[in-house]
């Protein structure tokens, strides 16, 4: 989400968990496959029955900077977010629709974002539209088991998530930076307990980070189980706690939701 990006001066990542180029087959190990199954059914979030947008409330507490903000996100299909940001003073919208992603202030001021941090976004706070619930069925994804783990004294399954990397994409170094996430089920609920995924610096696309999220608070939305409380850290250190307030699914969002205002 964007606050981190602002706040850490790192950009979120992964452009290739959306729509990566298709060639062969990826391998599959079958036992990740069969944690990813566990977590399908205990979250809801099966491929081809997912919703097709959502709309996100909340709060976001930036730890390092020692401020909160509201926020609303709104997400629809795997390439479209919206991001609102309103503190004590103005509101912040960042929009980002599979082309040239911009934020909006609130006199109107538009700043267009750099390549970087257009293939970066991906919806983090609603990980179901992302490659975690679609990568057990994508033949450009592969899947790679690494055993239990603890998290946070929880027993988990480890699973690696690759996606493919078209060669001939004009993008396809930073791509490549930004194609790996790992996410830790958790062994008795199948929940997930933890992703970890890579981001570009902002100053520096060829550098990234490895953060971590760490997935707590579960309510039912729906058919759908959504972790309403969401914890970053880079380097072990917490950057930002989210807590969800109302999470709605198929609402109706259009393309005009995610429109790109001209002649600002």
């Amino acid at each position: 989400m964007l606050m981190r990006k602002m706040t850490c001066a790192v950009v979120a990542l992964v452009s290739c968990r959306c729509s990566p180029a298709v060639a062969a087959p990826r391998a599959k190990d079958a036992q990740a496959v069969a944690v990813l199954a566990q977590m399908a059914a205990s979250t809801g979030w099966v491929a081809g029955s997912l919703p097709t947008d959502g709309v996100a409330t909340g709060t976001l507490a930036r730890v390092t900077q020692g401020t909160t903000v509201s926020v609303t996100y709104k997400v629809r299909g795997s390439n479209q977010l919206r991001e609102e940001i309103q503190d004590s003073t103005s509101l912040t919208t960042v929009i980002f629709s599979g082309g040239p992603a911009a934020s909006i202030l609130s006199d109107g001021t538009l700043n267009p974002l750099g390549i970087g941090t257009t293939l970066s976004a991906w919806p983090d706070m609603l990980p179901l539209f992302s490659t975690l619930a679609t990568a057990s069925r994508d033949p450009s994804v592969s899947l790679v088991y690494e055993g239990p783990e603890n998290v946070n004294a929880a027993t988990c399954q480890k699973i690696q998530i690759v996606s493919q990397v078209d060669p001939g994409d004009p993008l396809a170094s930073a791509k490549a930076m930004l194609n790996t996430m790992t996410i830790w089920v958790d062994s008795t609920t199948g929940l997930p307990a933890q992703i970890q995924y890579a981001q570009l610096a902002t100053d520096n696309p060829t550098v990234s980070a490895l953060f971590v999220r760490q997935f707590s608070n579960y309510q039912m939305v729906g058919t759908l189980l959504i972790p309403f409380t969401q914890q970053e850290y880079l380097n072990g250190q917490l950057l930002l706690t989210l807590q969800l307030s109302q999470v709605s699914f198929n609402v109706g969002l259009t393309d005009a939701d995610f429109t790109i205002p001209s002649g600002q």
